[in-house]
């Protein structure tokens, strides 16, 4: 498991126990799915944290509740309308003159020759995924509270309120 992934998952352990929500450490665990990878559905009874990673970045963290299968399963692997996910963010990088500093030195030129409908492909050739799933009847904020923390640790490149991302 990678050193900030456990970092959150050790910062948020102590979360639920604190609030009175659980005891143990039952009520959480983590997928790591290097590149390639191939996402899976979220399994009944959970919710979770999804982490992008390529290299030393971060490119987004999100959650999704018990509820949200289709955000587990696909929503950042195509640019649709919400040009939010991830990829429609990498699809704007790739066409922006300023490169990020926190950003691969090497990853521009690639993209630019990635389409709408290869941007999916391209996302599981290339990135690990890294779920960090808890048990559902931990409640909506303990998933922010989860959320919360892995924004902190690891700093994701496409959230926030960078132009177009």
């Amino acid at each position: 498991m990678q050193h900030e992934i456990q970092q959150v998952v050790n910062e948020f352990r102590a979360w639920p126990e604190l609030n009175g929500i659980a005891k143990g450490t039952e009520f959480i665990r983590v997928e790591s799915l290097p590149a390639p990878h191939r996402s899976g559905m979220l399994p009944t009874g959970w919710q979770g944290v999804y982490n992008f990673q390529l290299g030393d970045s971060w490119f987004k963290s999100g959650k999704a509740g018990p509820n949200s299968g289709a955000r587990w399963l696909s929503y950042h692997y195509s640019p649709g309308r919400a040009m939010s996910r991830l990829a429609g963010s990498l699809l704007l990088y790739a066409r922006e003159a300023a490169d990020d500093p926190r950003l691969p030195s090497n990853l521009r030129l690639p993209l630019q020759g990635v389409t709408l409908d290869g941007i999916g492909p391209w996302i599981k050739a290339n990135t690990a995924r890294h779920n960090i799933l808890i048990k559902s009847t931990l409640g909506n904020a303990a998933l922010s509270r989860l959320e919360a923390i892995a924004h902190a640790i690891l700093k994701p490149i496409f959230e926030g309120r960078r132009s177009g991302h």
